[in-house]
């Protein structure tokens, strides 16, 4: 039968575009590229999540190490500050992230936790643009910076050492990523074959911030120096003795000696510029884990790795688990991810001669100086005393494997198996860590502890006091300052002095208006000083229990008691 009605041929071809339309957009997200958006979109906002809330239950004195330089900088105005006692020197850190924020909340868990989600985006950020100055495509640098930042919260260590706290582990991270990639456009400038009258403009700029970048770093001293710095040089140096490609012109020669030299001059200028910038201040905390052992304890500092690393990476004590228990299936998935993060950069390594990218050959080149002067420190000095001083192993690492990946399946086509079994541990790893944060409340483990000591001070108006090291600054900063609580010492023997430790020394001068002062002692260290008799508990006081803790409050500054020197 004919049709008659003359709407009906439009209808249905809107309809029809309707549908193709709808197939296409099903198309697009399904593709390759489409997967990888919506695993980045997962992947970043559980960690991003996990910064914003879950972090403030694993919150710790160490992760106070940030806010405290930060409010030293603020109170100071100065770069550093003479009256503060750092746990390490780094001029040019994070807290230039959180300086704005403590004059707009204070010295407060929201300055935290925004400051450290900012060094998320801007980690983020660096790793995204090495990757694309590398020429990796745009697939791989989106599925990489999907995969890092996941596989670097695996373990509630690798969460503090990454998103904790801005300490030079992560920052040397930062330093490198943005570095790289300075160098990388440095380098895609000299070798563009393409005509381009802006070309020598460019190469002078992109230099100059190079320069500028290295001298920053510079100035951070030791450990970005060789995290970053010396790593970058020699990998340099090093891609240029093993490449044996003969320059196409004395200008291309002449352009890669100013490359190497640009990052020579920044770091010797920059660490020069560190020293003056010191002065008389010193870090004990980062001297001490820097010197050198006696050769005695190498052997043993060398069998600590494969444990330390294995722990790094989520695994827990495993004696005596039984494999097929969902606990030493566990264990065995992060043995088998150390050994993957090992074995791999090996692979790759052995590979270099098959690799035409410079920018990959540098990168692995970087992986195994940086790699090469961690593990001096590991095995001859004292940085075997903790797992977390591999951290930076592990993020070089596992970008090693993701690169790894990318070249199998983009330069060995009849090869792309390997590609997909070279990256399941990771993925399986990175689906674990992503469910492990997924059942973290937004107020995970914030109903006891300190918290409820917080609640306590609070609503009896305790706004300042002393408590030894793990819960002074962690106070302060949980209770977003309306109790400010300073570091102090309690020995075995029941006696007390000042610790000056991440602490400012006019934090224990008498306070303007201050009325009474508090002090906070968990069971063992009221014990201690109650079984020893110290003069602070003749001075008149009231007590309170809150959360096994004994609260003594006192109408006076008890810094000023005998024992208190």
């Amino acid at each position: 039968m004919e049709n008659n009605n003359p709407s009906a041929a439009p209808e249905a071809k809107t309809k029809s575009r309707f549908s193709i339309n709808k197939a296409e957009l099903l198309k697009q997200i399904f593709s390759f590229r489409g997967l990888i958006i919506i695993f980045m979109i997962i992947s970043l906002v559980n960690v991003g999540y996990y910064i914003l809330f879950p972090s403030r239950g694993e919150f710790h004195a160490d992760s106070t190490d940030t806010l405290m330089w930060a409010q030293a900088t603020y109170d100071s105005g100065s770069i550093l500050n003479e009256e503060f006692e750092y746990a390490c020197l780094l001029p040019f850190g994070g807290q230039w992230i959180m300086v704005p924020l403590i004059a707009l909340f204070g010295v407060s868990m929201t300055t935290q936790v925004l400051g450290m989600f900012i060094f998320f985006l801007i980690f983020i950020i660096s790793l995204f643009a090495m990757l694309r100055t590398m020429k990796i495509s745009l697939n791989w640098s989106l599925f990489t910076i999907s995969v890092v930042p996941v596989m670097l919260s695996c373990s509630k260590k690798l969460r503090e050492i990454f998103w904790g706290h801005i300490i030079y582990y992560s920052l040397g991270m930062l330093y490198a990523f943005v570095g790289l990639a300075l160098i990388f456009k440095v380098i895609n400038i000299i070798e563009n074959s393409k005509p381009d009258p802006a070309r020598k403009k460019k190469f002078i700029i992109f230099s100059a911030i190079l320069l500028a970048w290295c001298i920053l770093a510079g100035a951070n001293q030791l450990e970005i120096l060789t995290l970053f710095l010396l790593p970058a040089i020699g990998a340099l140096i090093a891609e240029r003795f093993f490449c044996f490609k003969k320059y196409s012109s004395k200008k291309e020669l002449a352009a890669n000696i100013i490359l190497i030299g640009t990052v020579i001059i920044g770091t010797g200028i920059g660490y020069l510029w560190g020293n003056v910038i010191a002065g008389d201040i010193t870090a004990p905390y980062a001297s001490g884990a820097s010197n050198l052992t006696s050769t005695d304890d190498w052997w043993e500092h060398l069998s600590r790795f494969f444990p330390h690393l294995a722990y790094l990476l989520g695994m827990e004590n495993p004696s005596g688990l039984a494999l097929s228990s969902a606990e030493g299936i566990n264990a065995v998935l992060r043995i088998m991810i150390s050994v993957v993060l090992i074995v791999v950069p090996i692979i790759t390594t052995i590979l270099y001669p098959k690799i035409k990218s410079r920018h990959i050959r540098i990168f692995i080149l970087f992986h195994w100086v940086m790699t090469a002067l961690v593990m001096i420190g590991y095995i001859c000095g004292g940085l075997s005393s903790a797992n977390w001083r591999l951290s930076p192993i592990v993020c070089t690492s596992v970008i090693m494997v993701l690169i790894l990946a990318q070249w199998i399946y983009t330069q060995c086509s009849n090869k792309k198996r390997l590609c997909v079994l070279t990256l399941i541990p990771v993925l399986v790893i990175s689906a674990l860590t992503v469910n492990d944060i997924r059942k973290m409340p937004a107020d995970y483990n914030q109903h006891n502890g300190l918290y409820a000591v917080a609640d306590y001070l609070e609503n009896n108006n305790l706004t300042y006091g002393y408590a030894t090291f793990w819960n002074a600054n962690s106070l302060t900063v949980i209770s977003d300052s309306k109790s400010k609580v300073r570091s102090i010492r309690v020995s075995d023997e029941g006696e007390y002095s000042i610790n000056y430790y991440q602490s400012q020394r006019s934090w224990f001068d008498d306070q303007p208006n201050q009325e009474n002062y508090f002090l906070l002692l968990n069971g063992n260290e009221y014990e201690n000083i109650k079984n020893n008799n110290n003069l602070v508990l003749q001075i008149p006081h009231t007590e309170a229990n809150v959360e096994g803790y004994t609260i003594l409050v006192f109408n006076e500054n008890i810094i000023h008691a005998q024992q208190w020197n």
